[in-house]
C-alpha cells in the first residue's frame, strides 16, 4: 500500500479518530465557555481551594479554612496552574486544554483495551463510542475529578491486562502507579485492587510473583497515603486516611431513589446543620449518624422496598440517568438520556454475557468486576452517573465486541473469539 491510502489503513485510523476527538472537545469547551463552571459547586470548590493553596499554603475546601473533605489530587493539579499563570481565565483555559488531552488519552486507552481483547476494529469501535459520548464531552468542560480519574482507571485496566499476558514488574508498576495517582483523585481507585487480584488468579498468574507484587502494592499504598494522612492528623488532630466527608454522600443516598435529586435531601441536610457551628469532623459524625438513623427507619418501615431501592433503583439511576442535563452542541437532555440508557443497559448485559460465554471471558470478567465494584460503591452512597462515567469504556468495549460478533455471523465467519489484538 503506497501513497495516501496507507494513511487510511486500519492501523492509522485511530490517529484520525483521536484528532477528531480532540477537536470535538475543544469545540465543546469554546461552545460552553472557558469559565463555564458557575453551576457546579464542586468545580468552584476545587478552583477556589487551588487558589487558596497557592496564596496561603492551606488546603481548604469551600468555606472551611483547613479541610480534608476531598482527596487532594485535583486541587494540587489546579494549584500548579495557579502557581505559573496569572489570571483565572488563563488558568482555566490551560487546565481545560489539559482535560482535552486527558480525554484523548482515555480514548486511546479504550482503543488499546478493545484491541487487546477483540482486535483492531473492536478497539476502534470502542474508542469511537467514547469519542462521541456526550457526558464525557461535557465533563471535560468542567473542573471535576472525573477528568483525570478516567485516564487513571483505563491505564490501570490496560496495564493489568498486559501484566497478565506478560508477567513481570514493568506493567505491574504502571498499573499500580495509575491506581495510586487515581487514589489521590478519588479514593475509590483502591476498589480496583480486588478485580485485579481476581483477574490475575483467573489468568493463572505465577503465584510466587503474585505474592511478591501484592506485598509491594500494599507497602507502596501505605507509603503513598502517609503524607496525606500525616497532614490530616497534624491539621485536624485525627487520623483521616482519605476524606472527612464521606457521610454527606451516605446522607444524600439515604434519600435517593431512581430520581437522583429532588427527594428532600438538601433541605433535610440544611435543617440538620443550620446554625450548629460544627467543625468539619463533627459535621461528618452528625451527618453519618443522621443517615444511619434514616436507613434504620426505612428498613423498619419497608425492608423489601429498601432492598429494591439499593439493589435496583440507585444502581439504575447511576448507569441510566445522565448527571449532566445541560445541552451541548444543541443536543438536549431528552436525547442524552435515551442514548445513555440504551447504550448502558445493552452494554452491561453484553458485559455479563461475555464474562461467561466468550473466549475473552477472563478479560470481560475483569471489566465486569470493575463495573460491579463501582456500582456497589454508588449504590451504598449516592448513585450518580458522573461516578460511573470513568467505567463506561468497559461498557463500550462490550458493545463493540458484540457488534463484531454480529458482523462475523452475518458474513458467515465461523463461531469463536473475535480476532485478538496485539
Amino acid at each position: 500500500m503506497t501513497g495516501w491510502r496507507r494513511w487510511f489503513a486500519e492501523e492509522h485510523l485511530i490517529w484520525w479518530l483521536l484528532g477528531v476527538a480532540a477537536l470535538i472537545r475543544i469545540a465543546a469547551l469554546l461552545t460552553k465557555g472557558v469559565t463555564y463552571d458557575s453551576n457546579f459547586d464542586d468545580a468552584i470548590g476545587y478552583m477556589d481551594s487551588a487558589r487558596v493553596l497557592v496564596q496561603s499554603g492551606r488546603f481548604s475546601f469551600y468555606d472551611v479554612a483547613v479541610s480534608a473533605r476531598v482527596m487532594p489530587g485535583l486541587v494540587l493539579y489546579m494549584a500548579a496552574f495557579h502557581a505559573f499563570l496569572r489570571d483565572n481565565y488563563t488558568v482555566l483555559l490551560a487546565a481545560k486544554l489539559s482535560f482535552v488531552a486527558m480525554w484523548t488519552a482515555s480514548i486511546y486507552l479504550t482503543y488499546l483495551i478493545g484491541r487487546r481483547i477483540g482486535g483492531v476494529w473492536v478497539g476502534l469501535a470502542s474508542a469511537a463510542m467514547l469519542t462521541v459520548s456526550l457526558p464525557s464531552i461535557y465533563t471535560g468542560t468542567v473542573v471535576l475529578t472525573e477528568n483525570p480519574f478516567t485516564a487513571c482507571v483505563l491505564l490501570a485496566i490496560y496495564a493489568t491486562i498486559r501484566v497478565a499476558d506478560e508477567p513481570g514488574w514493568r506493567w505491574f508498576f504502571i498499573a499500580l502507579g495509575a491506581i495510586l495517582v487515581g487514589m489521590y483523585v478519588k479514593q475509590g481507585a483502591l476498589g480496583m485492587l480486588l478485580p485485579v487480584l481476581v483477574y490475575l488468579l483467573v489468568k493463572r498468574y505465577p503465584p510466587h510473583l503474585l505474592v511478591k507484587q501484592m506485598i509491594v502494592a500494599v507497602l507502596l499504598i501505605v507509603v503513598a497515603l502517609a503524607p496525606w494522612a500525616l497532614r490530616n492528623y497534624l491539621a485536624l488532630g485525627h487520623f483521616v486516611p482519605f476524606t472527612s466527608y464521606e457521610s454527606a454522600a451516605l446522607f444524600h443516598g439515604a434519600y435517593q431513589r431512581f430520581q437522583p435529586y429532588g427527594n428532600g435531601e438538601a433541605e433535610a441536610l440544611e435543617q440538620l446543620l443550620d446554625g450548629r457551628g460544627y467543625t468539619e469532623l463533627e459535621t461528618n459524625d452528625v451527618v453519618e449518624a443522621a443517615a444511619k438513623h434514616r436507613l434504620a427507619e426505612q428498613w423498619a418501615a419497608d425492608p423489601l422496598g429498601e432492598v429494591r431501592r439499593y439493589l435496583i433503583m440507585k444502581p439504575a439511576a447511576a448507569w441510566l440517568i445522565p448527571f449532566y442535563w445541560d445541552s451541548i452542541f444543541g443536543i438536549n437532555g431528552y436525547w442524552v438520556l435515551r442514548i445513555q440508557a440504551i447504550s448502558a443497559a445493552l452494554g452491561l448485559g453484553l458485559l455479563v454475557l461475555f464474562s461467561v460465554r466468550s473466549r475473552a471471558r477472563a478479560e470481560f470478567l475483569f471489566l465486569l468486576l470493575n463495573v460491579l465494584v463501582i456500582t456497589v460503591g454508588v449504590s451504598y452512597y449516592l448513585g450518580l452517573s458522573r461516578y460511573v462515567l470513568p467505567f463506561m469504556s468497559c461498557v463500550y468495549v462490550a458493545l463493540a465486541y458484540g457488534g463484531a460478533v454480529v458482523v462475523r455471523r452475518m458474513l458467515g465467519a465461523p463461531r469463536g473469539r473475535v480476532e485478538p489484538g496485539v
